[in-house]
């Protein structure tokens, strides 16, 4: 990592809730996976985004649309469908989510500003662990997660550059677990971390 693990630990640690996309950014971490963060202004996606690229990673963050409340719970958007559409397919957008990106994960807007017990210091663990167990995990997959990976395939409409990413993301994940073969929850959770622009995003 480019910066030290105590601070990485500790600006982790002050992020609000969102437990899933700090599980993301320690999947990012382990693989050297590039990661998108995608939410409104103050969902601190940004915050993500910069310890991920000062730990040494591509990190990046983006607001849902141009009014950055798509999806939002409490704040309507004012976008209209085409606007977003024609917001997520410019130049800078489609860059940073489609030829680049390997994990892609939402970032709503934090519901208790009290809860930033996220213990990161453990992750660091793993992650240190996962680097080392990486080269052991085989990239070949059994029926039941290459036909998860199919239905993936299917219903998403992957090509073959996102397929090629999840399985890489789904090899990460195992090694996090500590298991030398990728299996059906790895390649379930790669898969979660493709999502935007294929359904309903919460800010």
């Amino acid at each position: 990592m480019k910066t030290s693990n105590k601070n990485v630990v500790e600006r982790v640690d002050g992020i609000r809730g969102n437990y899933h996309a700090v599980r993301a950014l320690e999947v990012a971490l382990a693989g050297g996976h590039s990661i998108v963060f995608v939410g409104c202004a103050d969902s601190e996606g940004d915050v993500l985004a910069s310890i991920a690229m000062d730990a040494g990673a591509k990190g990046y963050f983006i607001m849902p649309c141009p009014c950055g409340h798509f999806g939002s719970r409490s704040i309507k958007c004012s976008c209209s469908p085409a606007k977003i559409m024609r917001y997520r397919s410019g130049k800078k957008v489609k860059s940073r989510t489609f030829d680049d990106i390997q994990i892609e994960v939402n970032v709503p807007r934090p519901r208790d500003y009290t809860d930033t017990q996220h213990g990161f210091k453990n992750a660091i663990i793993r992650i240190d662990k996962a680097k080392q167990f990486l080269p052991m995990v085989s990239g070949k997959l059994e029926p039941e997660p290459r036909r998860l990976l199919d239905r993936g395939i299917e219903a998403l409409g992957f090509g073959p550059k996102t397929v090629d990413s999840v399985v890489s993301v789904s090899k990460t994940i195992a090694a996090l677990d500590g298991s030398t073969e990728t299996r059906s929850s790895h390649v379930a959770e790669a898969i979660q971390y493709k999502m935007f622009n294929r359904g309903e995003l919460r800010t």
